[in-house]
């Protein structure tokens, strides 16, 4: 129900499709969101780092009595439904894994407890430190103490028995097939760089600030990958690790697939050097698609930081959907109190009724505020320039909403749902979805020609013969505005196309002509806003294309004319310029005052 409420309002840039796969049957409104047709039969590991096992090497190797605390907890969460497990990973900041520490996990592999009823979520694993306080109503069980000592930890006197590594010893205890428990196995610092292949560049390209976790049984470290992807563990080892890439980010926001709305999307690469593992994700690896949005997502935010563009809100969750066609940036999460609210329309009731009586209660506090269709309609991933393309159209609509807030997302949804789609742009609140999909569409186009030749893209295009992404494109490829200049004017007021180029003349009263120009290619955006009389400036401009200033009193400086550009200045009254002040050659200038 949540996917297909959610398919009402994406943004059509292909047909909505939805690939049916065969599921395990729900039984109520909780999620299973981890399923596998086959069961596997995984071998409990003894624990080396169990207290008692500590406790008996230093028994064994010490020459006076030395009684061992735990530094760990191995513990085990039952949440009950997905707020719980919410509030584990976000509240209190836990490193959860969806697989019991002690298995031992093949590559790649996801777990599933089968003893688990359906309905049930997952069962979550972790190490907790002793005088960690748990949360009140989440059930737990505390598996077991640990005792994880230091790197290069030794019991013994060299004079006598002999130096031993405390965790050497530990592992022979348990009859694991290591070294003699002396001294001279190297600990290693895992360190390793993580790509993913862009086929339509045709190279590998760094996974950019993504979470690399690995453990040998309760002992783990996690850290995120830098802008060439390479990731060093603030921890040593001395037995290779098991290796996961978990889809959270640095930039503040996590990539939901496999747990769907409940954690980071993660990916396990079974057990690997202690020195470290490196990988280049393929277009077939299960965890391509999920890379490839957190590149694109990765860069649409440091394009915010370069420009000032708002970013998105804080902890954007994005659910990727590997078989829907369709993409949407609903806000859910941040939205969905307003809905509940307001419930007066049919359409508003209707979208309440889905919200909130067929998705549990508890469910709508984790709704996905992206989705991301992968699909391209052909049963194959979209390329990775045209999903590079979809991120950012989608996160320009979150930072529009950053922009906005609640009350105008509001009206944008309700509109869309509606009319099941974009509409034909006669409803009432059509121009605002025209101004917000020119945007997203003008944006993902932006990004992604920065990078990408055309033929890797979707082309800009006129959207249901009403909507005209090609005005912010043609105003930023003209260099009449930039990228930032169009997003200030997306303001919680511009909801009609009026309200847009009054905003426009308003804010730049010296490219108002220019404007004008560009909105009169585009007659179906259609507007009654006059170019307004009083004073113009134009500073601090390189004039490169004719351009006409229009205005009752002109100010000019800073500015020069070139590249066989016209200005015009059409003044009511006056005309003043002030140096610097260039018209090169083959370039002209043309005053006019009065009538």
């Amino acid at each position: 129900m949540l996917l297909s409420c959610i398919t009402m309002f994406s943004c059509v840039e292909e047909p909505a499709q939805i690939v049916e796969e065969p599921v395990e049957e729900e039984t109520n409104s909780d999620v299973r969101v981890l399923t596998r047709s086959s069961v596997n039969e995984y071998t409990t590991l003894p624990n080396p780092y169990a207290l008692e096992v500590m406790q008996e090497v230093y028994d064994i190797y010490s020459e006076t009595d030395v009684t061992l605390e735990a530094t760990d907890l191995y513990v085990k969460f039952m949440p009950k439904d997905s707020l719980e497990l919410q509030r584990l990973k976000y509240d209190y900041d836990l490193e959860l894994f969806d697989y019991p520490l002690d298995i031992d996990l093949a590559d790649g592999d996801v777990y599933v407890n089968h003893d688990l009823p359906q309905s049930d979520l997952v069962w979550v694993y972790t190490t907790v430190k002793p005088d960690f306080v748990f949360p009140s109503g989440i059930s737990y069980e505390i598996l077991e103490y640990c005792y994880i000592p230091g790197d290069g930890e030794t019991v013994g006197i060299p004079t006598k028995a002999g130096v031993v590594n405390v965790e050497d010893a530990a592992f022979a205890l348990m009859g694991y097939d290591e070294p003699a428990p002396v001294d001279t196995r190297a600990v290693a610092t895992p360190q390793g760089i993580i790509k993913v292949r862009d086929n339509d560049r045709g190279s590998d390209v760094p996974v950019k600030g993504v979470k690399v976790r690995c453990n040998r049984l309760v002992k783990w470290a996690s850290v995120y990958t830098d802008e060439n992807g390479l990731y060093v563990m603030d921890k040593s080892f001395r037995y290779r690790p098991y290796y996961s890439i978990i889809f959270e980010n640095t930039k503040g926001f996590d990539i939901w697939g496999n747990w769907g709305p409940i954690a980071g999307a993660h990916y396990n690469m079974g057990k690997q050097s202690n020195t470290g593992y490196s990988i280049n994700i393929g277009t077939t690896n299960d965890a391509w698609l999920w890379a490839a949005v957190n590149n694109a997502a990765y860069e649409y935010y440091k394009m915010c930081e370069q420009t000032g563009i708002l970013k998105p809100p804080a902890d954007l969750k994005i659910w990727v959907w590997k078989n829907v066609v369709s993409s949407s940036a609903p806000m859910l999460s941040k939205v969905m109190d307003a809905l509940k609210l307001r419930g007066q329309s049919s359409v508003e009731k209707f979208f309440y009724d889905i919200s909130f009586n067929l998705i549990n209660s508890m469910l709508c506090l984790v709704l996905p505020d992206i989705t991301i269709g992968g699909d391209d309609g052909f049963g194959s991933f979209k390329t990775y320039g045209r999903i590079y393309q979809t991120v950012h159209h989608e996160l320009a609509h979150s930072s529009h909403f950053s922009k906005v807030g609640v009350s105008y997302w509001t009206d944008y949804i309700v509109y869309i749902i509606s009319c099941l789609g974009y509409g034909d742009g006669t409803k009432n609140k059509a121009e605002l979805c025209g101004i917000g999909e020119m945007w997203g569409y003008y944006m993902g186009y932006a990004q992604a020609i920065s990078i990408y030749n055309s033929s890797a893209l979707m082309p800009i295009s006129e959207i249901e013969n009403w909507i005209y992404p090609h005005v912010f494109w043609e105003l930023d490829s003209t260099q009449v505005l930039s990228k930032k200049q169009i997003y200030d004017c997306l303001t919680s007021e511009v909801d009609t196309y009026d309200e847009l180029v009054s905003k426009m003349y308003n804010l730049y009263p010296d490219k108002a002509v220019d404007i004008q120009n560009v909105f009169s290619k585009y007659p179906k955006v259609s507007h009654s806003v006059t170019i307004p009389a009083g004073n113009v400036t134009c500073s601090n401009r390189n004039i490169t294309s004719s351009t006409t200033i229009s205005g009752d009193n002109i100010f000019v400086e800073n500015v020069t004319v070139s590249n066989g550009a016209t200005l015009r200045l059409d003044a009511g009254t006056s005309i003043t310029i002030n140096k610097p002040f260039t018209v090169e050659s083959g370039s002209e200038l043309i005053m006019t005052r009065g009538n």
